[in-house]
């Protein structure tokens, strides 16, 4: 995807994070590809990378998990365990 649209996306969800707006987070994030998901997990903490992942629904988790780095996996499975 194109750099200036995930820029455009990360500062959405940070904003979003920022007012604690999970209904607008998890209906932003159902709008995002994967692959696009995953990319923006890249550039947050683990801390918010966890809770955007809790907020997908099960089969976007599972998409987005694909495409996820080994790190970034390790993480969200221990942080949810």
């Amino acid at each position: 995807m194109e750099e200036v649209r995930i820029e455009e996306l990360l500062a959405t969800i940070n904003e979003l994070l920022e007012k604690k707006d999970y209904r607008g987070l998890k209906k932003e994030l159902a709008e995002i590809y994967p692959m696009d998901i995953a990319e923006i997990f890249e550039e947050m903490s683990e801390e918010n990378c966890v809770i955007l992942f809790r907020l997908l629904h099960k089969d976007l988790a599972a998409e987005v998990f694909s495409y996820l780095t080994a790190n970034q996996r390790k993480s969200i499975v221990s942080a949810i365990h």
